[in-house]
């Protein structure tokens, strides 16, 4: 039997699972609340008009691709994202431009902001 070699993960794989996680409405939504600040499932539940399994799962996703942190207390389960940088990138997505709040190098700055000088 001939041995296949692996192939080499793409340099860009974590980023491009980032933005999956993050590409479905939902998500995006559980995103933008935990922006604000740290929430159990069930306020996250609430506010998405969902319930928790679905919710849970959606957590599930955001967690393996490294979007948000998960911490148990007693017997709630609280969410929070794994950097504050996640949410000011998701104003710089927003406003359609850089707010200097996600750190962009500017390579990735929209050309309005690249020289703005910003951090």
């Amino acid at each position: 039997m001939q041995h296949i070699p692996e192939q080499d993960t793409h340099p860009n794989e974590r980023e491009a699972e980032l933005f999956k996680a993050i590409g479905n409405p939902t998500r995006l939504g559980i995103v933008k609340a935990l922006a604000i600040g740290e929430r159990c499932v069930n306020e996250i539940a609430e506010e998405a008009g969902a319930d928790v399994s679905t919710v849970s799962l959606h957590l599930t996703r955001l967690r393996h691709a490294g979007v948000v942190i998960r911490e148990q207390r007693g017997k709630h389960v609280f969410y929070r994202l794994s950097s504050p940088k996640m949410a000011g990138m998701l104003r710089c997505i927003s406003s359609g431009r850089c707010c200097g709040g996600c750190h962009l190098p500017d390579g990735l700055r929209p050309p309005e902001t690249a020289d703005a000088g910003l951090p």
